[in-house]
């Protein structure tokens, strides 16, 4: 029986059904975030489509079918516009190959049927390989042509490093956080959790991000606009997302920053927001927070934190990268050459 895409706008319970499959596999990207694709559904205009493609028995370890997520990016940007790489989970290389060639022939039918351009866009360099091995078998003669796109680098982060600060070059980490502990003696992190989000901690978050954003001009920054837009999504639907995150205070009922993450998958979180206030953030609130939640027991059986892209802000790639990323996982965007 054909395949046929229905594409849909991804909602709370898509993106957890999309977490499901994310889970089991060893993802990476920020892309393939379930929350990112509900966060973002609106300003990249983000269509999902769910699948159950059949896998032959010759390459089948255990299922007939594996269920696999397309997404399309309608994004104004070349880097934001065309598909996205399948999202899938599989126990062999053969049965990879399987179902990424099936899910490329479904999209090339839904690129003709829908008269879009066949194009891709946030594939990391594996994954444009196996597009185009896929390709040369369905369509002999033609190729993709990938370009990298420095600014949708994500920089991925050992926990490890993140949550002890250990050798000279976290030196100047470790003494950020030695300031904010000598100034604020009664300092303390809480996990969110969701009997305290409900009674205080979102209050909190609330007020945080309405300071922060209320001393950065946002009315004249349409990215930070946009910031407070995805923050607020978030914070709306932290239970609902399956969120994770934490709240450091400088003492008792004096919340400084707040940070917000959520599973990628099995092994990999993404750290979505963190907000502070300003004369917190000058004398190490972030470098504490970010320690405190890396040690945090919703993060225990994390081995990777994904601090997501720069966005070709080079104050931001600056900051990234005096954490040290043990990955800088590179993207590439791309469709047919010569068309």
């Amino acid at each position: 029986m054909e395949n046929v895409i229905n594409w849909e706008k991804p909602d709370t319970g898509l993106c957890n059904q999309i977490l499901q499959v994310s889970m089991k596999d060893r993802y990476l990207g920020s892309d393939l975030s379930a929350v990112n694709l509900f966060l973002l559904k609106d300003k990249y205009d983000i269509e999902i489509a769910e699948l159950s493609l059949e896998v032959p028995e010759g390459a089948r370890e255990t299922k007939e079918t594996n269920k696999v997520y397309l997404r399309y990016y309608n994004g104004k940007a070349e880097n934001r516009h065309g598909y996205g790489y399948p999202i899938y989970e599989t126990t062999s290389k053969e049965e990879e190959e399987v179902i990424v060639k099936e899910a490329l022939r479904l999209i090339l039918s839904d690129a003709n049927n829908n008269n879009r351009t066949l194009r891709f866009c946030l594939c990391k360099e594996e994954q444009c390989e196996k597009l185009n091995k896929a390709l040369k078998e369905l369509c002999p003669g033609k190729e993709f042509g990938w370009i990298m796109s420095d600014n949708d680098a994500d920089y991925i982060l050992n926990k490890k490093s993140w949550s002890h600060y250990v050798g000279k070059k976290f030196a100047s980490k470790r003494n950020m956080v030695n300031t904010f502990i000598r100034n604020n003696p009664n300092w303390f992190y809480e996990e969110i959790n969701k009997d305290k989000f409900i009674k205080y901690q979102r209050e909190y978050m609330e007020k945080l991000s309405t300071e922060w954003f209320e001393s950065h001009d946002v009315e004249e920054d349409d990215m930070l606009t946009e910031e407070r837009i995805s923050l607020k999504h978030m914070i709306d639907n932290f239970n609902e997302l399956m969120l994770v995150g934490g709240i450091l205070y400088a003492d008792k009922d004096k919340p400084a920053a707040f940070m917000i993450g959520s599973r990628i998958s099995e092994k990999v979180y993404d750290a979505h927001f963190e907000k502070g206030l300003d004369e917190y953030v000058a004398k190490g609130a972030f470098v504490l927070l970010n320690k405190c939640f890396a040690s945090s027991e919703a993060l225990a059986e994390c081995e990777y934190i994904n601090v997501e892209e720069d966005v070709g802000i080079s104050g931001l790639r600056k900051m990234k990268l005096s954490y040290h990323p043990e990955i800088i996982l590179k993207k590439f965007y791309g469709g047919l050459k010569d068309e």
